[in-house]
C-alpha cells in the first residue's frame, strides 16, 4: 500500500542545509495501523507528509496504492491526494462553518449533487457519533467533538489512507481513549490503512500492529507491535518503552527497598521477564522443584500485547548459593530476559 524508499528531506536555513529526514525506507501494508514515533525533532511528521506530498522529499520514492507520488503529473497528484486524508493536532476546523459544512467542504467539487453530498455528510456524522451536533459550530464543541469533525472531514472523500499527526496530542486522557476508538472503528469497519505520528508510547501499543522509531531524521528501529516492546533494541526505543510504564520504576523502589532492609548480600533478587509461550507461574514452580530454592514473589505484572503474553518477576530468592547459581544458569539459556540485583 505504501512503499517510502530512501526518502531524505533537507531544508535550507539561514544557518544552512538542515537535514530533517535521512534515507528512510518503510513499507506499509494496505489495512494496517502502522505507527511512526519519535520525540520532537525527530523528522516523523516531515516523513509523514511525503506520503501526501505536503512535504515533497528531497529525494527517495515515495509509493502509495501504486502510484509513485513523486512523479505524478500535477492533475494525477490531486487526484491521488483525495485518497489520503488527514487529521491533525490542532482539529484545523473552519469557524464560520458548521460541523456539517467542515465535513462536506472537500466535496464541494468532487462533482456529487447536493442530495449525494448530504448523504455522505449524514453518514459520517452517524459513524462518528455527532448526528445530534450537524448544526452546531466549531465554538461550541468540546475538543473531542472537534477531532471528530476533523476525522469525518479526512473520510469524505472514502480515502485509502488516512494519516493522524498527533490526532491525540492536545486531548486529555479519556477523550484520548475515544478517539483512539474511533479510529480503530474506522480501520475495521472501512478497511484503511492508518498511519499514526505521535511521541506517546501508549497510544502506539494500543492502536498499531508495526512501529517505526525516528531520531535525528533516521528510523533507528522498527518492527510489530510485541516485538518492539518485548525486545527493545535502540536505546531511544527502551526509553520511550518506559515512559510508558511506571514498571520500571516500581521494580527498582521494591529492589532498593529489600537491599536496604536485609542488606545487599544477604538479599537475592532476580528479575524475569518473558515473553510468547513461558508463563510466569511455570518458571516459578520449576525453579522451587528442580532447585528446592524458596521463592518470594516481590512484584508480578503480564499483560497481553497483540494477542500474546510479555511478563516480568521480581523474585527474592533463598537457597544454597550453588543451587542459586545453578537455576541462573538455566534461566540463561531459555529465552527470557535475567537480571540479578
Amino acid at each position: 500500500m505504501i512503499d517510502i524508499k530512501d526518502v531524505s528531506v533537507q531544508f535550507e536555513t539561514s544557518d544552512g542545509k538542515v537535514d530533517a529526514v535521512k534515507d528512510v525506507t518503510l513499507s506499509i501494508k494496505e489495512g494496517e495501523v502502522y505507527g511512526v514515533i519519535g520525540y520532537s525533532g525527530a523528522g516523523k511528521s516531515t516523513l509523514v507528509r511525503t506520503i501526501n506530498m505536503l512535504q515533497v522529499p528531497t529525494s527517495g520514492q515515495v509509493m502509495v496504492n501504486g502510484n509513485d507520488m513523486t512523479r505524478l503529473p500535477e492533475k494525477e497528484l490531486l487526484r491521488a491526494c483525495k485518497k489520503i486524508g488527514m487529521i491533525f493536532q490542532h482539529f484545523n476546523l473552519m469557524k464560520q462553518r458548521t460541523v456539517a459544512e467542515n465535513i462536506a467542504f472537500p466535496l464541494y467539487k468532487s462533482g456529487l449533487s447536493k442530495s449525494e453530498i448530504n448523504q455522505r455528510v449524514n453518514r459520517l456524522l452517524e459513524l462518528v457519533d455527532l448526528t445530534d451536533r450537524k448544526n452546531s459550530y466549531p465554538a461550541q464543541l468540546s475538543g473531542g467533538q472537534k477531532q471528530r469533525v476533523g476525522i469525518a472531514r479526512a473520510l469524505a472523500n472514502d480515502p485509502k489512507v488516512l494519516l493522524c499527526d498527533e490526532a491525540t496530542s492536545a486531548l486529555d486522557p479519556n477523550t484520548t481513549l475515544q478517539i483512539l476508538d474511533l479510529l480503530k472503528k474506522v480501520n475495521e469497519e472501512l478497511g484503511i490503512t492508518i498511519v499514526i505520528i505521535t511521541h506517546e508510547m501508549p497510544v502506539i501499543k494500543s492502536m498499531c500492529d508495526r512501529v517505526a522509531i525516528m531520531s535525528d531524521g533516521k528510523v533507528v528501529e522498527q518492527g510489530t507491535i510485541f516485538d518492539i516492546f518485548t525486545d527493545p533494541k535502540d536505546p531511544i526505543t527502551q526509553s520511550f518503552i518506559e515512559s510508558a510504564s511506571q514498571k520500571e520504576k516500581e521494580i527498582q523502589d521494591i529492589a532498593d527497598e529489600v537491599k536496604e532492609k536485609y542488606g545487599s548480600e544477604k538479599a537475592h533478587l532476580i528479575r524475569i521477564d518473558y515473553a510468547g509461550h513461558h508463563k510466569g507461574d511455570r518458571l516459578v514452580a520449576n525453579l522451587v522443584k528442580d532447585y528446592q530454592l524458596t521463592l518470594n514473589i516481590l512484584y508480578a505484572d503480564v499483560e497481553m500485547i497483540q494477542g500474546q503474553p510479555s511478563g516480568t518477576l521480581l523474585l527474592e530468592v533463598e537457597g544454597e548459593a550453588a543451587s542459586i547459581e545453578a537455576a541462573l544458569k538455566r534461566l540463561r539459556t531459555d529465552p527470557v530476559t535475567v537480571k540479578e540485583y
